[in-house]
């Protein structure tokens, strides 16, 4: 959109591109401050020349210590990352093992779960 048209934005790194640059409309405030268009597209240049894995690494669902920060270490401080971790972690949607007690019958459970959008895998 043109919204992004200043920005270098490779294919599969929106979700890098929240966790650096926040999201305005959802409310998501950026992790590291001062990465216009110009700063964020000369990171970009330089992951896709150091061969990042965009699609493989910045996905939801992929567990953020083992896959994305070892590769964010080497762009960004500690505490940038660590900023960046508390980011992914309020917009990745992880499925938990939950127990039902034998008491408690899953259909009701899940009308009482429907408004927090939690699934039960039966």
């Amino acid at each position: 959109t043109s919204a992004f048209k200043e920005y270098l934005i490779p294919f599969n790194s929106m979700l890098l591109f929240k966790i650096i640059r926040g999201d305005k409309t959802d409310n998501i405030n950026p992790a590291v401050k001062g990465y216009g268009g110009k700063k964020y597209s000369e990171l970009m240049s330089r992951m896709i020349s150091d061969g990042v894995d965009f699609q493989n690494t910045f996905r939801y669902g992929v567990d953020f210590n083992r896959v994305i920060a070892p590769v964010l270490i080497r762009y960004f401080t500690p505490d940038e990352v660590e900023k960046m971790r508390f980011i992914f972690t309020g917009i990745n949607l992880i499925p938990h093992a939950l127990v039902i007690p034998k008491q408690i019958e899953p259909g009701y459970l899940q009308l009482a779960l429907n408004p927090l959008k939690v699934n039960l895998k039966l």
